[in-house]
């Protein structure tokens, strides 16, 4: 089974990225062994209320996620920060930011 890093860009917005991982559980995560599990979830939309379920989404599914927390949201600014951390070769990258 190969072994990646797992990147994940997200909002405030617990159901998206419930529904999110519960996709790609089914489907894609059974053929990989994640090294590292990180998440920037941006602070739009949704409140703190939001942000905590996230997180406890992220803790309740992952070992030890790394959970990004920024004060101003920025995609390109997310990416660059999740991609700049990596400690891994390969990286699946996940949008779960909804429209």
């Amino acid at each position: 089974m190969k072994t990646i890093e797992l990147t994940i860009v997200a909002t405030r917005r617990p159901k998206l990225l419930q529904s999110t991982l519960k996709s790609f559980d089914s489907h894609v995560f059974r053929f990989f062994n994640f090294s590292r599990v990180a998440i920037n979830i941006d602070p739009i939309r949704g409140d703190d209320q939001d942000l905590n379920e996230c997180i406890k989404l992220m803790n309740d599914t992952f070992h030890e996620p790394v959970i990004l927390t920024p004060q101003k949201p920025g995609h390109c600014a997310a990416v660059k920060r999740l991609w700049s951390g990596s400690q891994s070769d390969f990286i699946l990258h996940l949008k779960a930011i909804g429209m």
